[in-house]
């Protein structure tokens, strides 16, 4: 490019090239998954989708419930009935690759006319859907973004995260994304109660479930309770068709069988799980993790106190907004990217894929009213948050001991940290009080 052409110029040729990267890139990603679904059957069926959700559908076409979840006392996957059900059903899965499923039974009811279909066919139509809601909800939630609709697509599929979540089958994109992105447009078109059933579907992914919570109970304190409402009505019937679906014997199965899975993440190589602790972004667990075993048992409730406390600074800020004067599109973007944020902090499981919703935080942020100072830092925030994520991501892919989880959480902390000083400049220049939307 000429070094004399205009800045305009310039940079019209800088967002091109962007651009054009970005779409080969995540067009390269979508080439890959084809393949890799369609030529490696022995990779495929160690995805999550295969290993969890359709061999958990298919135990609950078959009318075989009570193999889905071990015991309360078990301490390892490899010897139970749902392990040895997958390796009848899924006939290229690797003989040292143990199965588990550690999620509702609602979950393993809603995959059970998937599990009809072959594993392949299933895990592709599954893609398909979480990147589909990946195109509804990043066009709900660009708002008032300049950028063309291809570009934030294409964006959002070069985010490693949300490339993982779709390639292994995960949940964050159907159950997370979209419900979120569901509810915010129907809370900004003033239907709370809507919104909050909307964002209840969000419990059958529990580990994004404390950000839309945190929300609904701000909005709530400043005399919107109806979303706060709409979301309890929501997540009380999902408990119920928990049971109905099933059986209050395999809901309580479930329930007990939480225990095991805490001990699994705990130790998964002793449970025969093979979860690289890399993999494991929480800021509870990772903490834990460097500590010495002896010394776990003792300083395990200093190290929750910890996240408790970060997620009473990030509610108070969000409390002080909800309580705000000023544009109330502003501020609710502010809140919901501080619970986003929070999520690492505080959650004891949480996975690298789980930060796909950290595409709801950055479209929100991007939407966000501000100054041209305050758009320039947003978006150098949007921008380190990206490729330290992604970075992180591909040094993980290629030799795990390089990465420790705590490398990530300190930039998701940092992003917190710049959040709630945005927040707080916003709140210094309002008066505080109640203000309609």
């Amino acid at each position: 490019m000429n070094e004399s052409a205009p800045p305009n110029q310039q940079r019209a040729f800088s967002l091109s090239l962007s651009t054009f990267l970005a779409t080969s890139w995540a067009l390269l990603t979508l080439v890959v998954f084809a393949y890799t679904d369609l030529s490696l059957p022995n990779l495929v069926e160690t995805s999550d989708y295969l290993m969890a959700f359709y061999v958990a559908g298919h135990l609950v076409s078959t009318g075989n419930l009570a193999a889905l979840y071990p015991g309360a006392e078990a301490r390892s996957f490899v010897d139970s009935p749902f392990n040895q059900a997958a390796h009848t059903v899924l006939t290229h899965l690797p003989e040292a690759s143990t199965a588990a499923y550690m999620y509702m039974p609602l979950i393993a009811c809603i995959f059970a006319p998937l599990s009809l279909l072959s594993p392949t066919l299933s895990l592709i139509l599954w893609q398909l859907l979480s990147t589909a809601s990946l195109f509804v909800s990043t066009c709900a939630l660009r708002l008032k973004s300049k950028e063309r609709w291809i570009d934030t697509i294409a964006a959002a599929l070069c985010f490693a995260p949300v490339s993982i979540t779709i390639w292994i089958g995960q949940l964050g994109l159907v159950f997370g994304l979209l419900p979120f992105a569901a509810g915010y447009l129907l809370l900004l078109r003033q239907k709370p109660f809507a919104a909050g059933l909307s964002w209840s579907l969000i419990f059958l992914k529990p580990q994004l479930f404390p950000a839309v919570a945190t929300i609904a109970f701000c909005l709530a304190l400043n005399r919107r309770a109806r979303c706060l409402g709409g979301l309890l009505s929501g997540t009380a019937l999902l408990v119920l068709l928990n049971i109905l679906c099933c059986s209050p014997d395999i809901f309580v199965t479930w329930l007990q069988s939480l225990s095991a899975s805490e001990r699994i993440l705990a130790d998964p190589a002793a449970a025969g799980v093979s979860i690289p602790s890399a993999l494991i972004l929480s800021l509870p667990h990772s903490l834990l993790l460097i500590l010495p075993k002896a010394q776990q048992i003792w300083l395990k409730p200093a190290v929750y106190a910890l996240s408790t406390a970060i997620g009473a600074v990030g509610l108070w800020y969000c409390t002080r907004l909800s309580r705000a004067t000023g544009v109330f599109e502003s501020r609710l973007a502010l809140i919901a990217s501080i619970a986003i944020s929070m999520l690492p902090l505080i959650m004891p499981h949480f996975l690298i894929y789980d930060l796909c919703l950290f595409v709801a935080l950055a479209l929100l942020l991007s939407s966000y009213a501000a100054s041209q100072a305050e758009a320039a830092s947003i978006r150098a925030l949007i921008q380190f948050g990206f490729w330290s994520i992604n970075v992180y991501t591909l040094i993980l892919i290629v030799d795990k001991r390089w990465v420790h989880p705590l490398l990530l959480i300190g930039v998701v902390l940092g992003i917190f940290g710049l959040l709630l000083k945005i927040a707080s400049d916003l709140v210094g220049k309002s008066k505080v009080g109640s203000s309609s939307p």
